[in-house]
């Protein structure tokens, strides 16, 4: 037993363990992906903000170039060196091979280096072409920064979507299962051996059988005769209504037996009690093993049964009643002990509005059956 919640109480942990690791994995998951989505809207910004400056510096190069102005020409290019991202500048005119000005800052090579060369246009014809040389290093930083912000953040939403779940699930889930298991074991007194359908000793396996317990408690208390083990009265009656609303909506027929051992007091009286619940035990053993399985049968009071048919009416049912009627009369319950029975059949009218009619028509029809000195069934239509 102890190896066995060793055994439960491991696996427990690697669920939970499972959990935490899932909720973990989904967010670094999410986390990487909206990286992703943001290096590559980075690098989209860079190149096109690298596309900006050597356009601008190109279209600056124009006046400077046509004129043949050395000095103007450092003067644009010292401007552009303040951008830290810039690691060199080179121009071009047509008319020379080698380059008209050319500059490198050698610190500043460092990481990726991108070059992009733009033609300089003056008056719509090409006057030359301007080199330019940008680093990565600054972005690289800028992207670093933004992994590990990202990480933190996701970090802490991990956290504290934990530490919701945890709360979640504590005031959610476990302190309600505790409260209801609590509630379960309250009703669930009667003994039975749930094992079987719920082995482990979790937690969901503890309420799965405080419920069967509580199941066959309520099952066996309120729907069960405790002598018979049969319907009882109130579950007859909620039997009875459903079929009555169920036949009068799709107009189909139900009929209605009631079953009475007439000489029931009369082995109370001369035999005792123990002998008439076994007398009782027997008829209804016998009609339960008889019937048809669609039939309900239970105990309206004392020593009235009842038999609810769906889809039948008297005619259909008497030749099950005179069947019950002999097999009475050929057999002996304990103690030798014959049963007289009386019986008191009616079926669904069209003018029925509610079940007491129907209950009425048999009970009348049963009063009858009880001193017919010609047959004890008794039909009433």
């Amino acid at each position: 037993m102890l190896k066995h919640w060793f055994f439960n109480q491991k696996i427990n942990t690697i669920i939970v363990l499972a959990l935490i690791a899932t909720l973990l994995l989904t967010i670094m998951l999410s986390a990487f992906l909206l990286f992703s989505m943001q290096h590559k809207e980075y690098q989209n910004i860079l190149k096109n903000d690298h596309q900006n400056t050597a356009s601008l510096l190109a279209a600056s190069l124009q006046f400077p170039l046509s004129h043949g102005s050395a000095k103007m020409t450092e003067e644009v290019i010292d401007a552009f060196l303040k951008d830290e991202r810039v690691v060199g500048i080179t121009v071009w005119n047509t008319k020379d091979a080698h380059p008209l000005y050319h500059t490198l800052v050698p610190k500043r090579v460092k990481g990726t280096i991108q070059t992009l060369t733009l033609p300089i246009m003056v008056n719509g014809k090409r006057a030359g072409e301007v080199s330019l040389k940008f680093s990565s290093v600054f972005i690289d930083k800028e992207l670093r920064e933004l992994f590990w912000a990202n990480t933190t953040y996701f970090f802490m939403q991990f956290l504290v979507s934990l530490l919701l779940l945890l709360l979640v699930f504590y005031f959610k889930i476990t302190k309600p299962l505790q409260q209801l298991m609590s509630f379960v074991h309250a009703i669930g007194d009667y003994p039975i051996n749930g094992r079987q359908l719920w082995p482990y000793e979790d937690e969901i396996s503890k309420i799965g059988r405080a419920f069967e317990k509580a199941k066959h408690t309520i099952s066996t208390v309120s729907m069960r005769d405790p002598q018979t083990g049969i319907y009882n009265h109130y579950m007859l009656t909620k039997l009875l209504q459903n079929l009555f609303a169920q036949a009068r909506q799709t107009k189909t027929p139900l009929a209605l037996i009631l079953i009475e051992v007439t000489n029931f007091k009369q082995v109370n009286e001369h035999h005792g009690h123990l002998k008439g619940d076994a007398l009782l035990l027997g008829i209804t053993q016998d009609i339960a093993r008889l019937k048809k399985p669609e039939y309900y049968l239970g105990r309206w009071g004392g020593s009235t049964l009842m038999l609810l048919c769906p889809h039948e009416n008297c005619s259909s049912v008497e030749p099950f009643a005179g069947a019950l009627h002999h097999h009475f009369e050929r057999t002996l319950y304990a103690g030798k002990m014959s049963a007289s029975c009386a019986f008191g059949i009616a079926h669904l009218l069209l003018e029925d509005e509610s079940v007491e009619e129907l209950v009425r028509r048999a009970n009348l029809a049963i009063k009858k059956a009880r001193t017919s000195q010609y047959s004890p069934i008794i039909t009433e239509l």
